[in-house]
């Protein structure tokens, strides 16, 4: 089907579109834009209606399936996006068709069967599941009028749609989903207000309004478990709020399922900055969900990164609203990965960290020994291209070039035969924080391109580990020196002098600070 009204909805992407009927050309032949070295994301949306019986075929999506498999296997620096199928549920064979072998039923369960499969196996393939959004879309996403006069089969709604799921797809691709939720807690997580209703007086179970907001936390849990950290600013008793939490029996989430905590009666906004300023996150990290609107107000007018969406008018939306609205909004994700799931403890254990790193402010080198620091390298692993964008999309403070690297770009370097990308791993005494670092090697040019590293990690010197495994493969490769660079921008100060220190002679003075390093 055509496609070509998407490009204008996509601003500041260069995108390129192919005609009705040449989608399986465009997968096969290697002069086609999607296989073009420069196409960074290829998104395929095939007309459901045209391969699905009657018009199309079981064979037929087998077909289909089988290139797009083969497309994603050739061009792992692609992301592949895929869509489910859009085409009615009714055919002349009415009822009969579930039990045709192949009928349409059987067929688009094959179809989504295989995109699984396809996403389990394959990092670069995504699924956009507009089979599914177009069941709560309030406009029809298809057209019949427009496929008889010029083969679109998407109607102007359907444009805005596939449009919107790209966006956001792409917002997860390049990790720019925010990563702190913030929640009030009296008619939020629960029905009533606990201060006058009592624990007991409150609406939370299995019936009624209070499986609203059961289901809600089941909901909120599953985000969490994603990656998302959830925390708590309301207006509260603090010993009441947290007994609520601890043990009414049909909460979901509990005590340590929050990195912060804060119940107490003063102004929420100066909460919020406080809490991101603990946590070392940006305000433009943050979710705010509460249900009073002066709140929300507050929150707006104080503090303008801060994401502020309105809260249902209607309990029993909450759920729906936070998956279909808030999540692909702010939260959306291609892939979780294991360090995604394992943040809230991470953060958890940086607290940790904090208190021994104070009591031991005097001692800098006991403390690090004290941690038990283990450090893991791994250079040019694949499996590891996804979480190394996602670094260099979200580091900002020790970044000395901030180059942001997309999944392809990361994997395309990997696989470049005179690059290489180191990751860093970190475990101490308190947990396992993951993959925490990594750099960018040109031998061809004997330069270091790029080093990172989370700020969970600042102040241990692991950057001077990582450098030094860099000047190790460097050597490695027959090279004698390193030029390295820092580029400044307006937060990655704190990166500022770490070149002189790992014992770069400056060189370049223009645009920040190149210094080499004789190597050996």
């Amino acid at each position: 089907m055509t496609m070509e009204p998407l490009a204008g909805k996509l601003s500041g992407h260069d995108v390129v579109t192919t005609g009705a009927g040449s989608l399986l050309q465009a997968l096969v032949d290697p002069t086609s834009p999607a296989a073009d070295s420069s196409t960074d994301v290829v998104v395929i949306c095939p007309d459901g209606e045209s391969i699905l019986p009657p018009f199309g075929s079981a064979e037929l999506v087998d077909e289909l399936a089988g290139l797009v498999e083969a497309f994603a296997v050739r061009h792992p620096s692609k992301f592949v996006a895929v869509s489910t199928l859009l085409a009615g549920s009714r055919v002349p064979s009415s009822f009969a068709d579930v039990a045709l072998p192949g009928g349409r039923f059987a067929a688009r369960v094959n179809w989504d069967r295989r995109l699984s499969e396809l996403a389990l196996g394959l990092p670069n393939v995504g699924v956009l599941d507009l089979a599914g959004l177009s069941q709560t879309a309030t406009e029809p996403l298809t057209n019949d009028a427009y496929w008889y006069l010029g083969r679109i089969r998407l109607s102007t709604a359907g444009f805005d749609l596939v449009a919107l799921e790209v966006e956001r797809m792409l917002a997860g691709l390049l990790s720019r989903s925010r990563k702190l939720l913030v929640l009030d807690l009296d008619n939020t997580l629960w029905g009533g207000v606990v201060g006058e209703d009592g624990i007991e007086g409150l609406k939370l179970g299995e019936d009624g309004v209070g499986k609203c907001f059961r289901d809600f936390q089941v909901h909120l849990r599953a985000l969490q478990a994603c990656g998302v950290l959830l925390a708590v600013v309301s207006k509260n008793d603090h010993a009441l709020a947290e007994e609520t939490i601890e043990n009414h029996p049909m909460m979901v989430l509990r005590r340590p399922d929050f990195v912060a905590f804060s119940a107490d009666w003063t102004n929420k906004a100066d909460r919020i900055v406080a809490l991101t300023a603990d946590l070392d996150l940006g305000l433009d990290s943050v979710v705010f969900i509460d249900d009073n609107p002066a709140e929300r107000d507050l929150v707006r007018r104080t503090l303008s990164d801060v994401a502020v969406p309105e809260f249902p008018t209607r309990n029993e939306h909450l759920s729906s609203w936070l998956t279909d609205e808030v999540v692909p909004t702010h939260f959306p994700r291609v892939r979780v990965l294991e360090e995604d799931s394992a943040k809230t403890g991470n953060y958890r254990a940086r607290s940790e960290r904090k208190t021994a790193a104070a009591a031991a402010a005097t001692d800098l080198d006991g403390f690090i020994e004290a941690l038990q620091i283990e450090l893991t390298y791994y250079v040019d692993d694949l499996s590891l291209a996804q979480r190394i964008s996602q670094l260099s999309q979200k580091t900002n403070q020790f970044n000395l070039t901030t180059d942001r690297r997309s999944p392809a770009e990361v994997t395309q370097l990997m696989e470049a035969a005179d690059h290489r990308v180191v990751a860093c791993r970190y475990s101490d005494r308190f947990g396992d924080e993951g993959i925490i670092g990594a750099a960018f090697l040109d031998v061809g040019s004997a330069r270091m391109s790029n080093l990172l590293l989370s700020c969970r990690v600042l102040g241990r010197r692991v950057e001077f580990a990582l450098i030094a495994e860099v000047e190790r493969l460097a050597h490695e490769s027959g090279l004698g020196e390193l030029t390295a660079s820092f580029v400044p921008s307006d937060r990655n100060g704190v990166a500022a002098s770490f070149l002189p220190a790992a014992g770069y002679r400056q060189t370049v003075a223009s645009e920040g600070w190149t210094g080499t390093k004789g190597i050996r």
